[in-house]
């Protein structure tokens, strides 16, 4: 959804706000991390930590393993406070994807909104095309509103590139290899 801005990033306006939720002497913050995972993730990780720092916030990232990760997002088993991860549209390529793994549709969800669950499966069930797309856009709007995450970065893929290339096509974010031409660059 175009319409739908980024959080702004105001680090006096969280400081009143937490102060009125009674945190004004802030709290420690436990987040479960993966490192490697993604491009720069350990980078992102410690700029979010010093911006929660700034706040009142006292974040103490707790590294676990791929394999910790898998097993705490299945059982929802978090030992922490917060934990951090990527998610992508893949293999479906629309945000769907990303809409279910923060909804009550996933078997021991993280966060459950009833209400954005029900709006999610009718607009998942909408064929035509304009339809679906309005109704995914205010689904947007209404997660944002919502606020399960700290949503921070949007990671680009590169997979290819090379003059005279021809026939790059992804199957579920992987290259079929067995597709791609190579020819003479024009």
């Amino acid at each position: 959804n175009p319409a739908v801005r980024p959080y702004p990033y105001n680090p006096a306006l969280a400081r009143r706000l937490l102060a009125e939720a009674g945190y004004g002497r802030g709290f420690p913050l436990t987040i479960e991390i993966q490192i490697n995972a993604f491009p720069a993730d350990s980078l992102i990780y410690q700029t979010v930590a010093h911006d929660l720092r700034q706040v009142g916030v006292k974040p103490i990232l707790r590294p676990i393993t791929f394999a910790d990760y898998l097993r705490k997002l299945a059982t929802n088993g978090w030992a922490g406070d917060a934990f951090g991860a990527s998610w992508n549209s893949a293999p479906y390529n629309d945000v769907t994807r990303a809409l279910e793994s923060f909804s009550c549709k996933r078997p021991n969800p993280f966060f459950c909104d009833p209400a954005l669950a029900e709006e999610l499966t009718q607009a998942s069930a909408i064929g035509d095309d304009a339809r679906r797309e309005a109704a995914l856009e205010r689904l947007a709007q209404r997660y944002q509103e919502a606020a399960p995450s700290l949503f921070l970065v949007e990671q680009v893929d590169l997979y290819a590139y090379r003059p005279g290339l021809r026939s790059v096509r992804l199957v579920n974010r992987v290259p079929a290899y067995e597709a791609i031409e190579f020819g003479r660059s024009r």
